[in-house]
Protein backbone atom coordinates (compact mmCIF):
# COMPACT_ATOMS: atom_id res chain seq x y z
CA UNK A 1 0.00 0.00 0.00
CA UNK A 2 2.31 2.05 0.84
CA UNK A 3 4.85 1.87 -2.65
CA UNK A 4 1.01 2.38 -4.34
CA UNK A 5 0.81 5.91 -2.45
CA UNK A 6 3.73 6.62 -2.77
CA UNK A 7 3.39 6.26 -6.77
CA UNK A 8 0.36 8.35 -6.63
CA UNK A 9 2.53 11.73 -4.67
CA UNK A 10 4.17 11.57 -7.55
CA UNK A 11 1.67 13.14 -9.60
CA UNK A 12 1.07 16.01 -8.21
CA UNK A 13 3.26 19.05 -6.26
CA UNK A 14 0.89 18.68 -2.88
CA UNK A 15 -0.86 15.29 -2.03
CA UNK A 16 -3.03 13.93 0.91
CA UNK A 17 -1.34 13.53 4.09
CA UNK A 18 -3.73 11.45 5.70
CA UNK A 19 -6.87 9.49 5.29
CA UNK A 20 -9.72 11.61 5.84
CA UNK A 21 -12.50 13.50 4.17
CA UNK A 22 -11.76 16.58 2.29
CA UNK A 23 -13.73 20.02 1.79
CA UNK A 24 -12.56 22.51 -0.29
CA UNK A 25 -15.16 24.96 -0.57
CA UNK A 26 -16.08 26.54 2.51
CA UNK A 27 -19.45 28.51 1.24
CA UNK A 28 -20.50 30.07 4.74
CA UNK A 29 -16.58 31.85 4.74
CA UNK A 30 -16.38 29.79 8.19
CA UNK A 31 -14.53 26.82 9.46
CA UNK A 32 -15.57 24.39 12.36
CA UNK A 33 -12.16 22.92 13.60
CA UNK A 34 -13.04 20.77 16.40
CA UNK A 35 -15.05 22.77 18.47
CA UNK A 36 -14.21 26.54 17.38
CA UNK A 37 -15.69 28.37 14.34
CA UNK A 38 -12.90 30.71 12.55
CA UNK A 39 -13.64 32.93 9.60
CA UNK A 40 -11.78 30.98 6.86
CA UNK A 41 -9.41 34.77 5.62
CA UNK A 42 -8.83 35.52 9.82
CA UNK A 43 -7.25 31.92 9.94
CA UNK A 44 -5.61 32.08 6.37
CA UNK A 45 -3.99 35.71 8.03
CA UNK A 46 -2.78 34.37 11.02
CA UNK A 47 -1.20 31.32 9.42
CA UNK A 48 0.35 33.49 6.12
CA UNK A 49 -1.49 31.36 3.60
CA UNK A 50 -3.98 31.89 0.70
CA UNK A 51 -6.09 29.30 0.91
CA UNK A 52 -6.74 25.46 3.00
CA UNK A 53 -7.46 21.93 2.35
CA UNK A 54 -9.28 20.47 5.19
CA UNK A 55 -9.40 16.90 6.23
CA UNK A 56 -11.48 15.10 8.85
CA UNK A 57 -10.09 11.98 10.31
CA UNK A 58 -13.21 9.44 11.18
CA UNK A 59 -12.25 7.24 14.17
CA UNK A 60 -11.97 3.96 11.42
CA UNK A 61 -9.37 5.99 9.40
CA UNK A 62 -5.13 5.78 9.43
CA UNK A 63 -4.35 8.05 11.42
CA UNK A 64 -0.50 8.48 10.60
CA UNK A 65 0.67 12.27 9.36
CA UNK A 66 2.38 11.96 6.07
CA UNK A 67 4.76 14.65 4.52
CA UNK A 68 2.11 16.26 1.73
CA UNK A 69 5.23 17.88 0.22
CA UNK A 70 8.75 17.60 -0.71
CA UNK A 71 11.19 20.47 1.53
CA UNK A 72 12.18 21.16 5.11
CA UNK A 73 10.35 21.22 8.61
CA UNK A 74 11.24 24.81 8.95
CA UNK A 75 9.24 25.39 12.13
CA UNK A 76 7.02 23.58 14.56
CA UNK A 77 4.84 25.07 16.83
CA UNK A 78 2.96 23.11 19.44
CA UNK A 79 -0.23 25.19 20.75
CA UNK A 80 -2.15 24.80 23.84
CA UNK A 81 -6.40 25.34 23.63
CA UNK A 82 -7.16 29.03 23.60
CA UNK A 83 -3.33 29.88 22.36
CA UNK A 84 -3.56 30.87 18.66
CA UNK A 85 -7.06 32.06 19.07
CA UNK A 86 -9.41 32.51 22.24
CA UNK A 87 -11.23 29.00 22.17
CA UNK A 88 -9.18 27.23 19.58
CA UNK A 89 -8.27 23.67 20.02
CA UNK A 90 -4.81 22.65 21.31
CA UNK A 91 -3.12 21.77 18.09
CA UNK A 92 0.64 21.56 15.99
CA UNK A 93 1.42 23.55 13.22
CA UNK A 94 4.31 22.12 10.93
CA UNK A 95 5.52 24.57 8.65
CA UNK A 96 7.96 22.96 5.02
CA UNK A 97 9.57 25.05 3.16
CA UNK A 98 9.51 23.91 -0.42
CA UNK A 99 10.54 25.35 -3.70
CA UNK A 100 7.17 26.78 -4.39
CA UNK A 101 6.60 28.57 -0.90
CA UNK A 102 5.51 27.68 2.79
CA UNK A 103 3.21 24.88 2.99
CA UNK A 104 1.68 24.74 6.60
CA UNK A 105 -0.12 21.76 8.57
CA UNK A 106 -2.44 22.36 11.29
CA UNK A 107 -3.19 18.86 13.12
CA UNK A 108 -5.51 19.56 15.39
CA UNK A 109 -6.20 16.55 18.09
CA UNK A 110 -9.68 15.08 19.51
CA UNK A 111 -11.81 17.98 20.94
CA UNK A 112 -9.54 20.16 23.65
CA UNK A 113 -7.22 17.06 24.21
CA UNK A 114 -4.29 18.12 21.66
CA UNK A 115 -3.43 13.94 20.91
CA UNK A 116 -0.67 14.82 17.83
CA UNK A 117 2.93 12.43 18.48
CA UNK A 118 5.29 14.43 16.54
CA UNK A 119 8.22 12.92 14.95
CA UNK A 120 10.17 15.14 12.87
CA UNK A 121 12.30 18.67 13.99
CA UNK A 122 13.06 21.39 12.76
CA UNK A 123 15.74 21.03 10.18
CA UNK A 124 14.75 17.96 8.77
CA UNK A 125 14.60 17.34 5.34
CA UNK A 126 11.25 15.51 4.09
CA UNK A 127 9.60 14.19 1.05
CA UNK A 128 6.56 13.64 -0.21
CA UNK A 129 4.70 10.41 2.13
CA UNK A 130 7.63 10.91 4.81
CA UNK A 131 5.85 10.01 8.04
CA UNK A 132 5.43 13.24 10.53
CA UNK A 133 3.57 12.00 13.23
CA UNK A 134 0.86 10.12 14.53
CA UNK A 135 -3.20 10.80 16.44
CA UNK A 136 -4.06 8.30 19.17
CA UNK A 137 -7.72 9.16 17.91
CA UNK A 138 -10.11 11.73 16.85
CA UNK A 139 -8.22 14.38 14.40
CA UNK A 140 -8.22 17.29 11.33
CA UNK A 141 -5.24 17.92 9.46
CA UNK A 142 -5.71 21.73 7.79
CA UNK A 143 -3.09 22.14 5.06
CA UNK A 144 -2.51 25.63 4.57
CA UNK A 145 -0.85 26.82 0.73
CA UNK A 146 0.56 29.47 -0.80
CA UNK A 147 -1.05 31.49 -3.35
CA UNK A 148 0.59 30.19 -6.65
CA UNK A 149 -0.87 26.40 -5.62
CA UNK A 150 -3.48 25.55 -7.52
CA UNK A 151 -6.36 22.83 -5.51
CA UNK A 152 -7.32 19.78 -7.57
CA UNK A 153 -9.82 17.94 -4.80
CA UNK A 154 -13.60 18.16 -6.05
CA UNK A 155 -14.58 21.76 -5.03
CA UNK A 156 -18.69 20.92 -5.04
CA UNK A 157 -18.23 19.39 -1.49
CA UNK A 158 -16.69 16.26 0.62
CA UNK A 159 -14.36 13.79 -1.20
CA UNK A 160 -12.15 10.93 0.26
CA UNK A 161 -8.58 11.26 0.18
CA UNK A 162 -6.29 8.53 0.82
CA UNK A 163 -2.25 9.49 1.62
CA UNK A 164 -0.67 10.19 -1.46
CA UNK A 165 -3.36 11.40 -3.65
CA UNK A 166 -3.16 14.76 -5.72
CA UNK A 167 -4.39 17.80 -3.76
CA UNK A 168 -2.52 20.46 -5.28
CA UNK A 169 -0.60 21.74 -8.52
CA UNK A 170 1.66 25.05 -8.03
Amino acid sequence: TLVQCIKKSLLSDVCAPVHGTVLKHVPSGELTLKKSVVIVEELLVLLDGSRLIQISLHKTDYHRVHSPVDGTISELVNLEKDELFPGSEAMVIITIQTSFGDVKMMCIGEWSVQTFLVDVQAGDDVYKMYELGHFYFGSQVIVVLPDNVDVVVNEEGKERVFPGDPVGVS
